[in-house]
């Protein structure tokens, strides 16, 4: 069996994917979905679905959609914030927003280099850092 693919939005199998689906490569070659292709979401992950400000700045899960990152930009108070939200506004269209989430932008931009992320711009520009935590798992531990 193919390993299990973890998506959030997954627009990228509905959208993107036809444009750039041979760099992504499994389960997204070709750009459709394979019917054998095993997809987990990670929007019922709650640490994946946060958004909370401290002092530090604004702490943003990976399962966050495009729409609510740019809500949690313009609350920060912040002009770069609410003009990176800004920005965002213009990044595909409500209904991809709504669904998308900047991670998955993100990983599609790694994976397929021809991609040009509005996201990654935005995120750049307002100076975020991104940390990444990855855990193996064998099939008798999950």
């Amino acid at each position: 069996p193919r390993p299990a693919s973890l998506v959030g939005g997954a627009t990228a199998s509905i959208g993107v994917a036809k444009y750039y689906g041979d760099a992504l490569g499994a389960p997204w070659a070709g750009g459709l979905l394979g019917r054998d292709a095993t997809l987990v979401s990670t929007k019922s992950v709650p640490e994946l679905v946060r958004v909370s400000t401290d002092a530090a700045g604004l702490r943003v899960g990976g399962a966050v959609t495009i729409d609510a990152l740019i809500e949690a930009l313009e609350a920060g108070g912040d002009d770069g914030w609410r003009a990176a939200a800004a920005h965002l506004r213009r990044v595909a269209n409500t209904q991809v927003r709504n669904s998308a989430t900047w991670a998955g932008n993100l990983a599609l931009s790694a994976k397929a280099p021809a991609f040009a992320s509005d996201v990654l711009c935005v995120l750049a520009a307002v100076g975020a850092e991104a940390t990444v935590s990855q855990q193996l798992a064998t099939a008798s531990e999950a």
